[in-house]
């Protein structure tokens, strides 16, 4: 006995359930691409269809029930609501949470002021269409904003300005034989089609220098991050696996942090507008670190913002490359690798020979471990030291990618104090890595020092170093060194190649790599994570500017 074989409308009872949720995923993903040009378009075209007389019939049928006054009102605010589309637009294409509501509320309202001013019903549709279609499609709009977040790019605004400029003339062109008169300003009646469009005109402007003064002068919006506890944090870095010298600029209190769910991995970043800059990469337990740079892309992009990564080592890739930024090298750090370190041979003459100046000069060497607090007599006498060397630069503290005086700052950091005789000459601040025994200099800040002291310094910190078991001193980065200009080499490479060619007076490039170049170091290439584009010039501005603390100081203020 045989059974048959089941229908195919039996066999697959879910399939058309399948194909419609299929489509509505689609749907869904593709709402913002969709919405956003067509709430712009519709904008657009109720600006128009007020600024051009209205159908007569229809407007004539409205009034044996509706009072003129509810009419004036519909066609001038729908003016000023086909404005705002077209603003809230951008907001929409990007993803925003805001937009969509907005996009909702001013699409109903302008289903109704296009049926209250007797404009056609197919424009109503079409505004209906809108709501129906943002109104499904939520999941779609995750970022957080706020309005001013909607603000346009260039071209947007471009767009904008030019569709304002069209609509204006279009009405203007059709009615140019209406003479002009002061009352053609407070005339209401029916058929009253230029008055409408003089006020309607009058408040779009209006609302596009209002919506701009507001964005301009609008506050930043402040993110919910912690700033870290310096003491706790720098325990904390002391027992996890991976710990780079560089992340101890996390405690320079200037830095967010943003972590897993267990704390065993943290990444420290600065915010700048709408860019979140980690300094260096994710720092604690390895197999999190991919998990955590995803979820700090995706949270910089729920704020509306972009995430990239400054200053990274070629170990530190991978995580970056998994969750789709772009990798570019932005310069190289100067290593000594101090198991080997030695001045012998006939490559070290020079420097052995800026050793035997120091000791005619009387220099010596004094160091102070990390995790203790200044005491006041030598935090007196460096704070002395740093502020005769910054007023000598012109220069003034920086932060993010750099240290700064900070005695507490200075409390978590290695320092190695030069004296000449009893007097402190000079200093400089080393970040640690305790585990795999690395130091990066920070700080070199001197007065009245002897000629190649810091030079003498640096020696004198290796050698100290290798006798008690430090593997590595890391000078510090050389910006931009180390770059390729050939045929295919990225646009960012071939602009820091120009740039470190021909910047001396800007900033001194080629000394700096000069400088370091003295202690024969193997150099290391240090990389910069980011979304594709633009973006990687754009997040080396953001560096520069939280490292100078302001358009004024990094145009305007010294050498460091």
């Amino acid at each position: 006995m045989t059974a048959s074989a089941p229908s195919s409308s039996a066999a697959h009872p879910q399939q058309p359930v399948g194909r419609l949720k299929t489509a509505f995923l689609l749907l869904r993903d593709l709402s913002p691409i969709l919405a956003g040009p067509l709430l712009f378009a519709g904008g657009a075209f109720h600006l128009l269809s007020a600024a051009l007389p209205q159908l007569t019939d229809r407007l004539k049928a409205l009034s044996n029930w509706l009072p003129l006054g509810v009419i004036e009102f519909s066609h001038l605010a729908g003016s000023v609501v086909g404005t705002l589309m077209m603003l809230v637009a951008f907001g929409v294409v990007r993803r925003l949470q805001g937009a969509r509501i907005m996009g909702i509320v001013l699409c109903t309202a302008a289903t109704l002021f296009t049926w209250l001013h007797g404009a056609s019903y197919l424009e109503a549709a079409y505004m209906a269409g809108l709501v129906v279609l943002l109104a499904i499609t939520g999941s779609a709009y995750w970022r957080q904003s706020r309005f001013s977040d909607m603000t346009p790019g260039p071209l947007g605004l471009l767009l904008l300005i030019v569709v304002v400029a069209v609509v204006g003339w279009a009405g203007l062109f059709y009615y140019q034989s209406v003479p002009y008169s002061d009352e053609l300003w407070w005339r209401f009646v029916l058929d009253g089609d230029v008055s409408r469009y003089l006020r309607g005109a009058a408040a779009v402007l209006a609302t596009c220098a209002l919506v701009l003064v507001w964005i301009l002068f609008q506050p930043k919006r402040p993110v919910h991050f912690d700033l870290p506890q310096r003491t706790e944090l720098a325990g904390w870095m002391n027992d996890v696996q991976e710990a780079r010298p560089v992340s101890r600029f996390a405690l320079t209190g200037d830095k967010f942090e943003f972590s897993n769910d267990d704390g065993s991995a943290r990444l420290f970043f600065g915010i700048r507008g709408d860019s979140w800059i980690s300094m260096g990469g994710p720092v604690g337990d390895p197999d999190k670190f991919s998990d955590l740079v995803w979820r700090f892309r995706v949270e910089a992009d729920r704020h509306n913002a972009w995430a990239a990564l400054y200053s990274i080592e070629e170990n530190e890739l991978a995580p970056v490359l998994d969750c789709g930024l772009t990798v570019r090298k932005i310069g190289e750090s100067a290593i000594l690798p101090l198991t080997d370190f030695s001045l012998q041979g006939g490559s070290k003459s020079a420097l052995r020979q800026i050793m035997r100046k120091g000791e005619r000069e009387g220099l010596t060497l004094e160091m102070v471990e990390p995790g203790q607090r200044l005491l006041p007599d030598l935090e007196t006498e460096l704070k002395a030291v740093s502020d005769a060397w910054l007023k000598a630069h012109g220069g003034h503290e920086k932060s993010f990618s750099l240290g700064q005086f900070d005695p507490e700052f200075l409390s978590h950091c290695q320092l190695a104090i030069i004296r000449q005789g009893e007097k402190a000459v000079a200093f400089v601040s080393l970040l640690v890595d305790p585990k795999e025994k690395r130091w990066r200099g920070d700080l070199m800040r001197y007065d009245q020092a002897p000629p190649q002291t810091m030079e003498w310094s640096f020696l004198q910190i290796a050698l100290w170093g290798q006798q008690h078991g430090w593997s590595e001193l890391d000078l510090g980065m050389a910006p931009l060194s180390g770059l390729s200009s050939r045929r295919f080499s990225p646009l960012i490479s071939r602009l820091g190649v120009l740039a470190f060619d021909h910047g001396e007076a800007f900033y001194g490039f080629e000394g700096l790599r000069q400088f370091k170049s003295k202690f024969r170091p193997v150099w290391r290439p240090l990389y910069l994570a980011s979304p594709a584009g633009p973006r990687a010039l754009l997040a080396l501005l953001v560096v520069a500017l939280l490292t100078s603390g302001g358009w004024r100081n990094l145009l305007g203020g010294g050498r460091r």
